[in-house]
């Protein structure tokens, strides 16, 4: 085919456009040069949270400690004779460790399995272990009671002393069957309150005495135990009694106002004036909550220097708590 003028026209329309069509293809849409609010502030990029900073680990703090230290190093130790120079050590260094009662057992363990032979010396840690023993009758006391006078049993048959085995064992179920007399006894306790209230409003009042006072015996907390006998004096017409179950009430837990009223009405028919109630109170709350630790008036020693110190006082609640009473210290 000749080349003339319109063919090289031709050619030149159709490379335009080929290019046009393939541009327009692979170029983006431009942006708009003034975009609305509302777009602009859809498109703006929202900030990223922060992760949440780990929860701290409440073990840490006790893994610091150095009885704690102590206490794992002994209970790793392979070797049975090493085994026992540290966990001696470390009953000896901390003997009011909340572990002592585990590192008592681990103990005897070792030196079982470490002299074997010595039984005069395998025998004396077994009455150290069960020493170590709480007898509280919560679940977990009697669970925890029962798995260390098991374990030191255990032992004791196998080194060979099945007499002294028998002698704990026996200790040991005698020890439970009184943990779980007193747990028993202080989940009925409740029931028996409900019932001398029950014989109370019944007008019963020889019943709801009992109860009363079968309830106390169980340990029952709080003070409406106590005011509930001090109700069924007022209607045997026992004002002595009625006083003296209201003082101890008091000491056990808040009085409404009413029940302070009558308590310090009774006193001063009785006394003649209010004079001496407060020491009268006093003294009846200390003895029926006393201090669960030893006080001692400080004396400054010779290194004692005129500096201030700033302390932080800071309460730690424990499981069961601890009811002190509720109106004075």
């Amino acid at each position: 085919m000749p080349i003339t003028k319109y063919s090289v026209w031709y050619a030149f329309c159709l490379v335009a456009l080929t290019a046009g069509v393939a541009l327009a293809q692979n170029t983006d849409t431009p942006p708009d040069p003034k975009p609305s609010p509302q777009k602009a502030a859809s498109e703006v990029p929202k900030p990223v949270p922060s992760p949440s900073p780990a929860a701290p680990n409440p073990l840490s703090s006790i893994q610091d400690q150095p009885d704690y230290k102590a206490y794992q190093a002994g209970l790793i130790e392979r070797d049975p004779v090493k085994k026992v120079a540290l966990l001696e050590k470390y009953i000896a260094d901390f003997p009011t460790s909340v572990l002592i009662g585990s590192g008592n057992q681990a103990l005897f363990e070792a030196i079982a399995k470490a002299t074997p032979d010595d039984k005069d010396k395998i025998y004396q840690q077994a009455l150290k272990t069960i020493a170590t023993i709480r007898t509280d009758y919560s679940p977990t006391g009697v669970y925890l009671a029962g798995n260390t006078y098991s374990t030191v049993v255990a032992g004791l048959n196998k080194v060979g002393l099945p007499d002294k085995a028998t002698e704990i064992a026996l200790k040991g179920i005698a020890v439970i069957d009184d943990m779980n007399a007193k747990q028993a006894f202080q989940a009925k306790s409740p029931l028996l309150m409900s019932l001398g209230q029950a014989s109370l409003k019944k007008g019963d009042l020889k019943s709801a005495e009992q109860y009363f006072k079968q309830a106390l015996a169980g340990d029952y907390e709080g003070n409406a135990g106590l005011i509930g006998l001090a109700d069924v004096a007022e209607k045997q017409n026992k004002k002595k009694e009625q006083l003296g179950y209201l003082i101890q009430a008091d000491a056990k837990g808040k009085l409404k106002k009413e029940q302070r009223a009558k308590l310090e009405e009774l006193y001063v028919k009785q006394h003649g004036s209010d004079k001496g109630l407060s020491e009268v109170l006093d003294e009846n709350y200390r003895k029926l909550n006393p201090l669960p630790i030893a006080l001692a008036k400080y004396s400054p020693g010779d290194k004692r220097t005129k500096r201030t110190v700033l302390a932080e006082l800071f309460y730690r609640i424990s499981v069961p708590p601890v009811h002190y009473g509720g109106r004075r210290i």
